[in-house]
C-alpha cells in the first residue's frame, strides 16, 4: 500500500483501492447495526394459503364430526411466526362463526366451534394470522369451500332400486340453478351419466366397505351438466366387491375375505351379512340429486319407483 501511494503512476489505482475499502467498511458497519437490532425492516405478510379441511381441498363430509381447518403461512422474510389466528365461516354471505383472535401457533386441524352446520349445504371460510415479530395481521386468505352431506336418516327420502343393468330417469329444471349436488351409493359398482356426460373421473365406485355395517356414498358437483328444461340421468350397474360371478356355475357369490370360489349361491355363512346373494343380484342403487336455485329453493330428485330399467 505504501509503495503504491508514493508512486504517481499508481495514483489512479490507489483511488480505486481506497473506494473499495470505504465500501467494505460501510458494509461492515451496516451488518453490525443489523446484528445489534438498530435497523428495522417492513416485511410483507402474505395471506395464508393451502386451505384444507380434514387435509382435503373443498371436501364434502358427513355431519358425524366437526370440520377441522388447516392452512400454510407465506412470507417474504424468513422467521415469520404465527402468534394468533382468526377464522371466519360464512353461508350465503352470512357469518355463522367468527373464531375471534385465538392466541396460538397452531395452523392444522383447528376444529370448528360455531353454530350447528346444516346438511346438504355449502360453506365458505377464510383465515388470517398475527405475526409475532411485527405484531401485525396478514391479509385474509382467499375463500375456500366445503360442503356437508346428508344425515343418515335423511337418506330415507330415497329408495334402493335395482334389478337392471341400466337405469334411467328424466326430470325438468324450470329455474336458474345456483348449484346441483349429486349423492350416490350402491351395493356393487355404478357409473352415472347426466345428459350423456359421465359424472366423475373415478371408476369402481363406491369404495368397498363392510356392508354389514355401512355403504359408502360419493358426492359430485353436476351444476354444469344440467340445463333448463328436460334433463336425463342414466346409471350403469355392475357386480362389485359385494359379489362375483362363479366361473363355472355363473351364479352370484358373496366376496369372501378368503376369496374362496368353491361354494355357490348363498349359504348360512352369509346370512349375517346385509349383502346376501339375492341382494347382490339386484345390484341395488340409491341416489339423491339436490338442486338449489337462485331463490334458495331446494328440490330433491331421488331414486324411487318412477325410474325405468
Amino acid at each position: 500500500y505504501q509503495r503504491r501511494v508514493r508512486g504517481e503512476k499508481n495514483s489512479s489505482h490507489t483511488n480505486k483501492w481506497l473506494a473499495e475499502m470505504k465500501y467494505f467498511h460501510a458494509l461492515t458497519v451496516f451488518i453490525l447495526l443489523i446484528s445489534n437490532g438498530s435497523v428495522t425492516f417492513s416485511k410483507e405478510l402474505f395471506p395464508p394459503s393451502g386451505l384444507l379441511i380434514e387435509y382435503l381441498r373443498s371436501p364434502v363430509f358427513g355431519l358425524d364430526r366437526l370440520p377441522r381447518f388447516s392452512w400454510q403461512l407465506d412470507s417474504s422474510v424468513r422467521g415469520t411466526y404465527q402468534a394468533a389466528y382468526q377464522i371466519l365461516v360464512n353461508q350465503d354471505d352470512q357469518l355463522i362463526w367468527d373464531s375471534g383472535i385465538v392466541s396460538s401457533n397452531d395452523s392444522a386441524q383447528i376444529e370448528y366451534r360455531g353454530k350447528p352446520l346444516l346438511s346438504d349445504s355449502r360453506y365458505t371460510w377464510k383465515v388470517r394470522y398475527l405475526d409475532q415479530k411485527s405484531n401485525s395481521f396478514s391479509d385474509w386468505s382467499e375463500e375456500a369451500t366445503f360442503h356437508t352431506g346428508f344425515l343418515a336418516n335423511e337418506w330415507s327420502q330415497a329408495q334402493w332400486i335395482g334389478g337392471y343393468d341400466l337405469l334411467r330417469h328424466t326430470f325438468d329444471v324450470k329455474t336458474v340453478l345456483r348449484y346441483a349436488t349429486l349423492y350416490a351409493s350402491s351395493i356393487g359398482w355404478y357409473e352415472i351419466y347426466v345428459n350423456g356426460q359421465r359424472v366423475g373421473e373415478q371408476y369402481y365406485n363406491p369404495a368397498q366397505s363392510t356392508y354389514q355395517v355401512r355403504a359408502l356414498y360419493d358426492t359430485y358437483d353436476v351444476t354444469d351438466l344440467l340445463k333448463n328444461g328436460s334433463n336425463a340421468i342414466g346409471v350403469m350397474l355392475g357386480h362389485g366387491p359385494c359379489s362375483i360371478i362363479h366361473p363355472k356355475t355363473n351364479e352370484d357369490i358373496f366376496f369372501q375375505e378368503d376369496y374362496d370360489l368353491q361354494g355357490t349361491g348363498c349359504s348360512s355363512h352369509h346370512n349375517t351379512c346385509c349383502c346376501q346373494c339375492s341382494c347382490c343380484r339386484e345390484k341395488p342403487f340409491i341416489m339423491m340429486l339436490s338442486l338449489l336455485d337462485n331463490k334458495n329453493q331446494k328440490t330433491i330428485i331421488k331414486t324411487d319407483g318412477s325410474w325405468k330399467g
